[in-house]
């Protein structure tokens, strides 16, 4: 587990920023991250993912005006989506 933490994004982004896409990283909560990792294969909290949506949606159109898109969720949990 931490041999692959150690090639995790939050590892090499800072060092490999100036030759990469801009990226911003959007905490979830635990219920978060449950959620959206059960999301296509069991009922989830609409209302909560909703919350979600809305928060992702702000970050996108005040970080990244002309667009962005979702790279992945954390490696090692569900408690981060990073944003390019």
């Amino acid at each position: 587990m931490r041999y692959q933490a150690s090639f995790g994004i939050d590892t090499w982004l800072d060092q490999l920023a100036e030759h990469t896409f801009k990226t911003e990283f959007v905490e979830l909560s635990y219920h978060e991250g449950l959620q959206l990792s059960r999301y296509l294969h069991e009922p989830v909290d609409e209302r909560l993912m909703q919350e979600l949506a809305e928060r992702i949606d702000n970050v996108i159109r005040t970080k990244f005006p002309k667009g962005a898109f979702v790279v992945r969720s954390g490696a090692m949990s569900e408690n981060k989506l990073t944003l390019e």
